[in-house]
């Protein structure tokens, strides 16, 4: 099935260098890697994605964050199932970062300089590539 695959394409990438994965379960299956929560507010993530995805747009804000809020709860269940105990326990993330108020690059800068402190405290327990 679909789940399974996935798995099986993250679990091939754990030992790749220089790779970035968006996935709700990378913290597992690629465990010596850098490891980013991003959170953001579900208002937030409703006003998003009315104004960029066409099939929202023509939906109120409600009907919006109704229908984020059941996927939400649709996936949270069916991957509890599957993968019992590993959905985003605090321990297994380096740093969390919510969307709110930020541009892409700059939750990319927040990022990188917190990988960099990551990658000098973890030298010598991970391969540091140049």
């Amino acid at each position: 099935d679909w789940d399974k695959l996935c798995d099986m394409e993250i679990h091939s990438c754990r030992d790749t260098d220089r790779l970035i994965v968006e996935s709700r379960l990378c913290h597992a299956f690629i465990p010596r890697g850098f490891h980013v929560i991003v959170t953001c507010p579900l208002q937030l993530r409703a006003e998003r994605r009315q104004a960029t995805d066409p099939d929202y747009v023509h939906l109120s804000i409600n009907e919006v964050r109704n229908l984020i809020e059941q996927r939400d709860r649709n996936n949270n269940e069916r991957y509890k199932i599957l993968y019992p105990n590993i959905l985003w326990p605090q321990e297994d993330f380096d740093m969390e970062i919510s969307s709110e108020g930020l541009l892409p690059h700059q939750m990319a800068d927040l990022i990188l300089a917190q990988h960099f402190k990551w990658k000098v405290q973890n030298r010598g327990r991970i391969r540091v590539f140049a």
